[in-house]
Formats: structure tokens, C-alpha cells, sequence
């Protein structure tokens, strides 16, 4: 039973698992920090949006991941180029409950020889554990050299490449890498696969939690991917509309966008942004800080601070684009209005309904 009422017979819990409550739903937007507060609605049109999809002749599993993947703002799901920008930086520590799921499926997968992972964290039994040590040792600092740099460690230390699994946690302290690694119960003993290629290493040191990391990132798009459809919306008449005008584009697609003529296509209003808010600054960096600081509209939306859930547009302004269509088209207005160079004509969008 889901949430709307009686499911297809062939819909079976298996499936609201795999797909409705899809694994790189809830992570990929864990992970990019992307506010909850929208899943509910998300949810609850999911099934009526899928039937239309069937209506259109496609099978509902497919019509129903697009509808999924069509999501933005609040409700987007975040693409595999995002969720890797913030997976490399995430702090995979500090996540309260939430390491019972993550270190569970990252130590068994869908291995049927499992590690009872979650009541081991639950009791104690197991924790999660610093390679490189919270508090560097000078024995640590002798190792790690130049990257000793307290700056460096505190960027990396609570990243998922320096964290795994023990219970052993007391016994290993800030010792020296290789005590962990040698001695009695250190890693080289331990029967946990995530601490399995730890224990081949030499040393341990930025190179080695950055290679770790890489490895674990395969790991993450294996266990909670992309989820993909192939269903096509039948072409409908697009049209191109300028920024000028007062034209609205709520409830409108957007499938390219130009600037002064270069077009680039895009399937969403966040990428639009990304690719016209970094340009846009180059115009003019300071009309474009003087427009979005100083307390009003739009300034809301973006901040000097990195977001988890937004980008980078340039000399350390961040854009959060999680508010509507409508917002974004009067941000881009607010903000072409105090660059010179550019008029509100300068921008166009192909739409359709």
C-alpha cells in the first residue's frame, strides 16, 4: 500500500523500495544537503504523474523515474556531477543516526555473508574511526610533513576517505599509522571489507584518503544509482522568450537558454542558472555583488559561504537555487538591471508547455 491508495499488483514493496523510495533519492539528496521539507509533495504526486505517463504509452516504472528526474528546486534530484561535488567534501562523521544506513551499506552492499553493522554501532561493538586521527599527534605530524597543515587536516579528517570501521577505536587512539595497522586487532586483523584496503597502504596521508575516496565513490554510484528513463515527452511547439517583457515562465519547461546568442541546452531552471549566473558576474563582478548583498531581493538566495546545496558563481559568491521559477527570473532581472553592459533582451529561454 502506498501513500495514494491502491498500488498496480505488480508493485510490490520491493519496488516502492528500489524506485519510490529510491536509495539515490534519499541519499543524493542527504548527501547535497537539499532540504526535506518538499518530499512529502514530491511523493504524493508521484503515482498521478506516472499514470500520465502511461497514458502516453509508456511502461509506469519508466514514466515514473522521469518523473523523478524532472523534479527541481526543493524537489530536485540532484545529478551525479552535483552529488559527487559534495560527497567529496561531505562530513561523513558528524551525521548522527544516519551512519547506521550509510556505513551498513557501504561495509555489506547486497551481500547475503553481512556484518551486523547497525547493531554493532548501536551497542557499541563497532565505531567509526579516524585513519588519520582527530588530534594530530607530533609522531602524525612527523609523517604527514607539509601535510601536516592544520588547515589541510581539518578539510580532510572527517571526509569518507579517512573514516571506516573498529572495534577498536580506544585501543588505536592517535597512534602512529602503522601501530594501527600492525599491531594486535589493527587493520591488517580486521575481518571488515572497508578496512581491507587500508591495510595495504604504507603510509597515510592526503594521496591516500583522496585514492580511498575515489575507490568509495565507485562504491556509492554501484550501491545508490542514477536512476535512468527513457521516456520522452511527445515533442511539443517550443517557443523563445526574452527576460524582458514581463513574460511569466511558471509552470513552463525550459530546454535551452541564450546569452547575446550563445545557446546552450539545459534540461531544468537550475541549470539555466548555473550556466547564466557565472556569465552574467564576468560581466561586471562588482554591479553583480553590489546587486545580490546589502540585505534585499535577491541577495536571500545567495551567500559568501560555500552552500551544500547550491554553486559557485564566481569570486566566492554562492547560488542557492532551491525557490521558484518565477524568483529566478526576477534574481536575473534584479541583477542585469544594475550591470551595464547587459540589457534583460540580452537573455532568452526556449520553453514549452
Amino acid at each position: 500500500m502506498v501513500p495514494w491508495g491502491p498500488a498496480p499488483a505488480w508493485l510490490t514493496q520491493r519496488f516502492v523500495g528500489r524506485i519510490i523510495r529510491c536509495g539515490y533519492v534519499d541519499h543524493a539528496r542527504w548527501v547535497c544537503k537539499v532540504p526535506t521539507n518538499a518530499l512529502n509533495k514530491v511523493f504524493e504526486t508521484l503515482h498521478r504523474e506516472a499514470e500520465r505517463g502511461v497514458a502516453d504509452g509508456q511502461g509506469y516504472a519508466n514514466a515514473l523515474k522521469y518523473s523523478l528526474l524532472r523534479r527541481e528546486g526543493a524537489g530536485v534530484l540532484p545529478r551525479d556531477d552535483e552529488f559527487r561535488r559534495c560527497f567529496e567534501w561531505r562530513d561523513f562523521y558528524h551525521i548522527d543516526r544516519k551512519r547506521l544506513y550509510l556505513y551498513d551499506r557501504l561495509e555489506n552492499g547486497d551481500s547475503v555473508e553481512r556484518v551486523n553493522v547497525v547493531g554493532m554501532l548501536e551497542d557499541g561493538t563497532l565505531t567509526v574511526e579516524h585513519i588519520m586521527p582527530q588530534t594530530l599527534s607530533p609522531q602524525w605530524r612527523h609523517e604527514l610533513g607539509e601535510e601536516a597543515d592544520d588547515e589541510v587536516h581539518a578539510a580532510y579528517v572527517n571526509t569518507i576517505g579517512n573514516l571506516t570501521l573498529t572495534g577498536y577505536n580506544s585501543q588505536y587512539s592517535n597512534n602512529p599509522f602503522a601501530d594501527k595497522r600492525d599491531r594486535e586487532n589493527g587493520f591488517r586483523d580486521s575481518g571488515l571489507r572497508l578496512s581491507r584496503a587500508v591495510a595495504l597502504c604504507d603510509r597515510w596521508g592526503i594521496r591516500e584518503i583522496e585514492e580511498r575516496r575515489e575507490r568509495l565513490w565507485s562504491r556509492f554510484l554501484k550501491l545508490w544509482p542514477m536512476p535512468e528513463s527513457t521516456y520522452a515527452l511527445a515533442e511539443i511547439a517550443r517557443e523563445s522568450r526574452a527576460l524582458d517583457g514581463g513574460f511569466e515562465f511558471t509552470g513552463l519547461k525550459v530546454s535551452a537558454c541564450s546569452l547575446r546568442g550563445e545557446r546552450v541546452a539545459v534540461g531544468t531552471w537550475v541549470e539555466a542558472m548555473r550556466w547564466l549566473l557565472p556569465r552574467v558576474y564576468a560581466e561586471d563582478p562588482r554591479a553583480f555583488r553590489a546587486a545580490v548583498t546589502g540585505g534585499r531581493f535577491p541577495s536571500r538566495y545567495f551567500s559568501t559561504e560555500p552552500l551544500g546545496y547550491g554553486f559557485e558563481i564566481g569570486g566566492g559568491i554562492w547560488y542557492n537555487p532551491g525557490c521558484s521559477t518565477s524568483e529566478k527570473m526576477e534574481t536575473l532581472r534584479r541583477i542585469v538591471d544594475r550591470v551595464d553592459t547587459l540589457e534583460q533582451g540580452d537573455i532568452s529561454f526556449e520553453v514549452r508547455g
